[in-house]
């Protein structure tokens, strides 16, 4: 039986928690699916990814995966199961990412069922996740576009976040967990220590690096030298101005009063400027993929591009970026037709 709306799945969701909450849910064949996972997502998980990531979790499993088979027991799951849920997200507009988001989350969980042999295999790893989609990669700005955009932050307070984000492919939260203690802008280098998330119930939230590779130092540009000194007077000014009712975070990118940036408010900021600048609406993480683009086009080699990026291995930035443009396979192909002319060998 499924939830017909959407406040019935959080209902039934709030009286699995309580449930748990009184001692319900032992492994037995009548415990519900959204039981099991309740007690996983409250006993099993914490401590063992980020806070951020256990709350995207609890979300993807409250919103996409118990509407739909939350009511099956957990040791009668089957593969059809997990197809029809996957069939019911397709036909609510949900992307193939988001359909393969919530295909791994309950995958991990029901691996650990599997273990306590709490269920006999783990029907969701038998499912093959959803075709197509992919990382996207179409909105990337252009180089002349990353002109433009950065041409419309042009004296803006945060004019540097655009230079960061287009010059060096930071991610959005790696940009807005940087400290001035990160920076030494005389060496001209810029270190990945942290990131800055917001997590729902949890406000503001610093973390680590999202892989080992993702903490790193990073050479600093002229361009982003000059940006990011310029931030500091700017800085500095608004320090002066907000008086007492200045907050010190020690962050680069701060609100006017000196508190961490909300990286909501970074976003509705971001869109602001692609869309002064002519582009539309952009994602921050569109930024990144432009970088990456224009550093491979202009020859850097594939490791220095993932070295930059802080991408986990230099297999992860091959497959995302190291697909040649129509145009560049058209140069080569040129080359290789004109190597045939006669009078190129008269």
């Amino acid at each position: 039986m499924r939830a017909k709306t959407k406040a019935d799945a959080m209902r039934r969701v709030e009286e699995v928690r309580r449930a748990v909450a009184s001692g319900v849910g032992t492994t037995n064949e009548r415990q519900s699916t959204a039981e099991y996972l309740t007690l996983w997502l409250d006993k099993v998980l914490p401590g063992t990814v980020k806070d951020e990531t256990a709350a995207s979790y609890r979300y993807v499993i409250d919103h996409y995966v118990l509407p739909h088979i939350g009511t099956v027991p957990v040791a009668k799951l089957t593969p059809d199961h997990v197809d029809s849920m996957l069939t019911s997200l397709r036909k609510a507009g949900l992307s193939v990412r988001t359909q393969r988001y919530a295909r791994a989350v309950l995958r991990r969980a029901l691996s650990h069922a599997e273990r306590r042999g709490v269920v006999t295999r783990n029907v969701a790893a038998l499912v093959d996740g959803p075709k197509g989609g992919g990382r996207k990669l179409d909105d990337a700005p252009t180089a002349s576009e990353a002109r433009a955009i950065l041409a419309a932050a042009k004296g803006d307070r945060l004019e540097a976040f655009a230079v960061l984000a287009l010059t060096l492919g930071l991610r959005r939260g790696e940009l807005l967990g940087l400290q001035w203690s990160d920076l030494d802008l005389d060496a001209k280098q810029l270190t990945v220590n942290r990131t800055l998330h917001y997590t729902a119930g949890r406000g503001l939230r610093v973390g680590s690096p999202k892989t080992r590779g993702s903490a790193r130092t990073i050479p600093l540009p002229d361009r982003c030298v000059a940006a990011l000194a310029q931030h500091r007077v700017r800085q500095a000014e608004e320090r002066l101005k907000a008086g007492g009712s200045w907050r010190e975070s020690a962050h680069v990118f701060t609100s006017p009063i000196g508190t961490p940036l909300d990286p909501r408010n970074a976003l509705r900021w971001w869109h602001g400027v692609t869309e002064k600048a002519g582009v539309g609406r952009r994602r921050i993480h569109a930024a990144r993929h432009t970088a990456a683009t224009v550093m491979l086009e202009q020859g850097a080699p594939l490791e220095v591009v993932s070295a930059v990026l802080g991408h986990a291995s230099l297999a992860i930035t091959a497959d995302v970026y190291a697909k040649p443009a129509a145009d560049a396979k058209r140069r080569a192909l040129t080359a290789v037709s004109d190597s045939y002319d006669e009078s190129a060998t008269a």
